[in-house]
This record gives C-alpha cells, structure tokens and sequence, in this order.
C-alpha cells in the first residue's frame, strides 16, 4: 500500500500515483488534495490521461480516510473544542503534514526539478487542492515559513504553484449569506439530519444555471449584487451530460470514493472550526510572500457549481483585493462545469489542470 511518512511518530498518508509519463523527462507532477466526504478516488477518471499532457498525478488521502492514519483522540478533541488557540494549532499540523509529504516526494526521486526552457518552466511539482480541501491548502502554504531553512530552499527547487481548485467557501471563512440568500441544505433546518447527505450530494454535484452577465463579472460584484443572480436551485428536468454527478455513478463508483464515517468523525467538524482561523491562513497564505516569492497562485472556479461553492473564490479575491500586495493570483474560469468536471470530463480537467500546473 503506498503511503509516505510525514512525521516522527509514524503518521502516513496513502496516495494514489500514476507514474512518470515515459515520453515526458521533464513532466510536472500535480499532487491533488480532496474535499470532505469524497477522498482521492473521486481524481480517478483524469488518472488515464495523466501522460498524455506530460502529468504525473499524485492523489492524497487525507487523515481520517482509507489507509492514512486516523487523528488522535486529542486532535479529535481540539477540534470540537472551542479553543480556537486549539483548533488553529491543529489545522496548522496538518499544514505542515503537507509540507513534509511534499518534501518526502522529493527525497524519494518521484518529482524533478524545475527547469527553465524556451517556452518557460518545465518540471517540479504543483500542489492542487479542491473543494473543502483547500482548508488544508491554504494552512500548507500559509506555514512554509516555519519549515526550516533547508525545507525550504529545497521546496523551491521543485514547487512551481499552488493551485486552488473550486473552493468551498469555508476555506477561506467568510461570514456565511442567509440561507435564504444562499442556500445549501447542510443549513437548511427544513432537511431532516438523516436526509443531509442524500440531499447534500445532489445539491452539490448538480448543474446550475446562473445569470450569464453576472458569471462574466462576479469576482467584481458586491456580494448582494451576484448573489441575486445566482441560481438557487439546480437545472430542472437536466440533459443526461448535465445530471447530478454523484447520481449518475454507479453503486460502486459511489461506495469506492465515499467515506462518510471519516467525514462525520472529522471533517465536518473542520468545516465548522473557529472561522477567523481560516480567514487568517487565506490571508497568510497570499500575502507571506518572504518564502518562495515566485510561487503562483491559480485559482479556478466552475461556472455551474453552486452559489455557495462560488462565494469560495469571490470571498478569496475580496481578501486578496483588501490585502493590496499579494503572491501573483491567476484567475481561471472553467466553463459548462459543476462542482466534478474531473468526473465528468476527466480529459478536459486533465488537459486544463496541465495547461495551468
């Protein structure tokens, strides 16, 4: 079972890896962090087409999933805790957990160097977390400053950029809209606890139709201008390529990529910590530019997701917009895409992700 060591006291974290391409010496290779409840097999249709675009993709479960080391009892603790100094320490762990399974990466031969070309930089490693996953993200690249020197020097050698892919809006922890405003049923006191998921996973992996003016220019709206052009509710009665995603799976796609128990133990509960912590990281994350100075930053939203996945990257750039002076911030919009275009359309996120790492 592969899984890389990050720490002294054993902890692991499993990964799934496509390999080198072997028509590709300078390949880049893109590590991908999942989001709550869906872990890294969710990545698996773009796997295929990895060598094809020169990528070598590295897919991490994180703690709490299949075949990484569960969190202590105290982690588990500090996280239901409401000791933000508690909370904030642990979320930062898990930064540093990252930091070290990238350096791990290196150590063992499995990522080259970047290299200058004539077209521009080839090889290295681009760091890419989605959805609720970017939580972990930003806390990675928010704390590189206390990696030690060596770590650091030897993460800039390889580390191209950052990449922060359809954000959950927690990630950056902004002060949620009303419900009415924008809706979500993990807030919705109308849906039966035992009904969440079920209605969860529909909501989150349908197509919406929002305002086209308002798509063209969101990231620049007041928050009350885009949010009443948002869509609430998904496409009615959709065509089959714009189904709800994790309703067009089958029985064992869905079970080979869901963990539920992990998500209740945990990850819920790291959705919902102490929210000026990760407005805090966001913030570090962009503006701590004194380590690595050149790493970019994409960020990449889907224009059929819903509203509340969108604030994520509005909420980003409002903070990014407030700081002034930031790391170099690539804005992408990936167009006729839900919340999953790497399930359904592996080879166009492939390509995309590959254009952009």
């Amino acid at each position: 079972m592969p899984v890389a060591t990050v720490d002294e006291n054993g902890t692991q974290l499993f990964y799934y890896d496509t390999g080198p391409p072997s028509d590709v010496p300078d390949y880049t290779t893109l590590v991908l962090v999942h989001g709550t409840i869906y872990y890294s097999q969710i990545f698996i249709p773009m796997f295929p087409y990895a060598h094809k675009y020169g990528l070598r993709l590295i897919a991490i479960n994180q703690r709490d999933y299949p075949g990484s080391t569960p969190y202590t009892d105290e982690e588990i603790a500090d996280l239901h805790g409401d000791d933000v100094e508690s909370q904030a320490r642990m979320i930062r762990d898990r930064g540093i957990e990252l930091s070290e399974f990238l350096l791990w990466l290196i150590k063992e031969g499995m990522v080259n160097k970047k290299v200058e070309t004539p077209t521009g930089t080839a090889g290295g490693m681009t760091f890419l977390a989605w959805s609720s996953g970017n939580i972990m993200g930003f806390t990675f690249f928010a704390h590189l400053d206390e990696l030690s020197k060596e770590s650091q020097d030897l993460l800039g050698q390889y580390l191209r950029g950052v990449v922060i892919y359809d954000p959950a809006p927690y990630a950056s922890g902004p002060v949620m809209p009303p419900l009415e405003k924008m809706y979500t049923p993990l807030r919705d006191p109308a849906v039966p606890f035992e009904a969440k998921g079920e209605v969860f996973a529909t909501w989150v992996s349908a197509y919406y139709a929002h305002d086209p003016a308002m798509l063209d220019s969101f990231i620049d709206m007041s928050l009350d201008d885009w949010l009443a052009s948002c869509a609430q509710h998904p496409i009615h009665d959709p065509p089959p390529h714009q189904r709800p995603t994790l309703k067009t799976m089958t029985p064992e796609e869905l079970a080979g990529c869901t963990d539920v128990g992990g998500a209740t133990r945990s990850h819920l509960a790291v959705v919902n910590v102490d929210r000026t912590i990760y407005e805090a990281n966001c913030r570090r994350a962009l503006t701590n530019t004194d380590v690595l100075p050149d790493l970019c930053v994409e960020l990449v939203w889907t224009d059929m997701s819903p509203g509340d996945v969108m604030l994520g990257s509005w909420n980003i750039m409002r903070i990014a917009k407030e700081a002034g002076k930031t790391r170099k911030i690539n804005v992408r919009r990936m167009r006729g895409a839900n919340h999953f275009p790497h399930w359904d359309q592996p080879e166009e996120s492939t390509k995309f992700l590959a254009s952009i790492a």
